[in-house]
């Protein structure tokens, strides 16, 4: 499942003065700018305490990924750094691992902290995060907001794209390998 925003469609937004706690306005009345800078001033601590700016990522394609914690030997995160490798200076990957009340950890819980605070050479993972409810990541609340979506759907890894110049533009659910390297490829190529 996937919805996208054609480039058409961003360019007519306009923000009217909405602070993140209050929501943001429908896409439909946000300007091009106002959606850009929605996305350029947000940040996240990764589990050292390290800020990462989504400003510093300008010129880029940005993959916000949730990262559903589960015990598979990090094979998730392995997927991430490859699919990284395959555009190494066009692409961020930014993760945010979440606790998913239906998966149970316990046997490996310490590996899945320590995997998390070691972090990635190639993408970046976050601290924890919350995806809904109250405590929503000021970042999941702004893409949510972006494509009118709540709650994200926590079984699956949501995979948030953002082209270079910072204009949130699709969103997936549990993608495929496949759909994610082609979207990526299509983005990364435009740069």
């Amino acid at each position: 499942m996937h919805r996208k925003v054609s480039a058409a469609l961003a360019g007519i937004f306009m923000l009217l003065g909405h602070s993140m706690a209050e929501g943001l306005p429908p896409r439909e009345e946000m300007s091009k700018e106002d959606i850009q800078k929605g996305f350029w001033e947000l940040s996240a601590k990764d589990p050292n305490g390290k800020v990462y700016k989504m400003e510093d990522y300008d010129g880029t394609v940005v993959v916000i990924v949730t990262a559903p914690r589960q015990c598979d030997g990090g094979v998730f995160y392995q997927t991430l750094e490859h699919m990284h490798s395959i555009h190494p200076y066009a692409l961020e990957i930014v993760a945010f691992p979440f606790t998913n009340k239906d998966f149970n950890t316990d046997e490996c819980l310490l590996n899945i902290l320590a995997k998390e605070v070691k972090g990635s050479q190639t993408i970046r993972i976050m601290e924890r995060a919350d995806i809904n409810g109250p405590d929503t990541h000021p970042i999941f609340k702004y893409l949510k907001d972006m494509f009118d979506i709540d709650p994200l759907e926590e079984q699956y890894p949501s995979y948030f794209f953002v082209d270079p110049e910072g204009i949130p533009v699709e969103v997936h659910y549990g993608a495929s390998y496949n759909t994610l390297k082609k979207f990526i490829d299509q983005y990364a190529e435009m740069d």
